[in-house]
């Protein structure tokens, strides 16, 4: 029974180390990224936008040379996610610019969001390459799609109904919301395959 204990103790705490790294690199990443973002100083902007992408991938060249593949694959994915923001920054809302769109309107949020998942997209791929990052490994792959879209088509009916409530709520019409529907389900669908592609697929499996 001791001997049993005293195992699961030492197991415990052999995963508190990467606990804390993996926490501390997350924060940096995105905390740094959401002020950068929410319009912090051009010098924090530049630090943040070029000084992550730097650290990170010489974090991950530091931990694939030695060999230590606990961790290597996610630092992996931090490379990537910290290459995608600045260039989402950059580039997400040229599209909507050439289209001479409101980027606070229904298109213009639709366009820039499908943008910054053709930049998430075109960058794993370009890197995942370099980085030996398998699309197995982040979920790019066929699934169970019965069952995926069964569950997938009753989530989305069931936050629609909750939608269509609080834009009521809102003082919204339902005119206008049939209006902006197709920039609505635009925006929708090419949100939830970044946040999959960026949180479940990059980090969930290698953590």
């Amino acid at each position: 029974m001791k001997v049993a204990e005293v195992g699961r103790e030492s197991g415990t705490a052999r995963r508190i180390p990467p606990l804390l790294i993996f926490l501390a690199s997350s924060l940096l990443l995105f905390e740094s990224a959401f002020y950068a973002f929410s319009g912090g100083s051009k010098w924090f902007q530049v630090a943040t936008f070029i000084g992550l992408p730097l650290l990170f991938s010489a974090l991950a060249a530091f931990l694939r040379w030695r060999r230590s593949m606990e961790y290597w694959p996610a630092f992996s994915s931090y490379v990537v996610v910290s290459i995608v923001l600045p260039l989402m920054r950059l580039l997400d809302d040229l599209p909507g610019r050439w289209l001479g769109l409101d980027p606070k309107g229904p298109p213009g949020r639709a366009a820039t969001k499908v943008s910054d998942a053709v930049i998430l997209l075109l960058v794993v791929a370009v890197l995942g390459k370099l980085l030996r990052i398998g699309f197995d490994s982040i979920y790019l792959r066929k699934g169970r799609l019965r069952l995926g879209l069964a569950v997938g088509l009753a989530g989305f009916a069931g936050m629609a109904v909750f939608a269509l409530a609080e834009a009521h709520g809102m003082g919204i019409s339902s005119r206008r919301l049939l209006t902006w529907s197709p920039w609505i389900l635009t925006f929708v669908f090419a949100n939830g395959f970044f946040e999959e592609l960026m949180f479940r697929g990059l980090f969930l499996r290698k953590f």
